[in-house]
């Protein structure tokens, strides 16, 4: 399959495989959740272990990122006393020692598996996962991160301007790519680099069809988490389970 950058599976660039990745992690974390039988639990427990082993093959900073909003996500409501207490009943009705036993299996396996150095398609610059890590946190490292950056940085920069000159409507679906040379003006193009997309959706959304149809991309968003806020509040274990999944994916997207 042909890839821009490995690794991504059979998508054609490592961060839209990570994206796609992060979105799937809750979903196969509600199906080891809710799972009865030893071979569900085996199938989702290794899925998660080997999306999450993926993930970090793949360098993805964004998706590292995601990764820890999701997990701040967990984390931050058990200081709260009524959200802790639902967090609490979600655990006790759907984990057991069966599943805590295996579930320590697999992060094992997974701290064992991530550990290897991936073998194709990662840069020199990308082998060290230290230093990926750290990138994040470092603007004055040196290195093809820091280009990237300042790189899409400057990308967006030039894309709020597009948004600003058409702010309602936009320039038109698929229109980013042709309107956007004239508005670079040599900043980031060159005779080596040209662009399709701003690597940002909502700036590419709203460039495109107009702070309108970002709202309406919005929208949909506050649709969804407050149909899973309804959810959210059943007596019924399985359907709070699967609010906080599914919102744990939206999140991660």
């Amino acid at each position: 399959v042909p890839s821009r950058a490995l690794p991504s599976a059979t998508l054609i660039n490592q961060n839209l495989a990570a994206e796609f990745i992060m979105c799937v992690i809750p979903l196969a974390g509600l199906l080891f959740l809710t799972g009865k039988r030893l071979a569900t639990l085996f199938v989702s427990g290794i899925s998660i272990t080997l999306m999450a082993v993926f993930l970090v093959y793949t360098r993805a900073r964004a998706s590292w990122i995601s990764a820890t909003v999701v997990l701040l996500c967990v984390i931050a409501p058990m200081v709260i006393p009524k959200w802790r207490q639902s967090l609490m009943e979600i655990a006790r009705s759907t984990l057991d020692r069966r599943k805590c036993r295996l579930g320590v299996v697999f992060f094992l396996l997974f701290i064992a598996l991530a550990a290897i150095p991936p073998s194709i398609g990662i840069s020199e610059s990308k082998a060290e996962l230290v230093t990926t890590a750290s990138s994040i946190f470092d603007p004055d490292q040196d290195g093809p991160y820091d280009q990237s950056r300042e790189g899409r940085l400057a990308i967006w920069g030039i894309t709020l301007r597009m948004i600003v000159d058409h702010p309602l409507l936009g320039v038109g679906p698929g229109g980013w790519k042709r309107m956007y040379p004239p508005y670079d003006q040599g900043a980031t193009i060159n005779a080596v680099n040209s662009f399709h997309r701003p690597h940002n959706d909502y700036l590419w959304i709203a460039s495109e069809l107009g702070l309108l149809g970002l709202s309406v991309y919005l929208w949909l968003f506050f649709a969804a988490f407050r149909r899973l806020g309804v959810m959210s509040r059943s007596p019924e274990p399985f359907s709070r389970v699967t609010a906080l999944m599914f919102a744990l994916s939206l999140v991660s997207y």
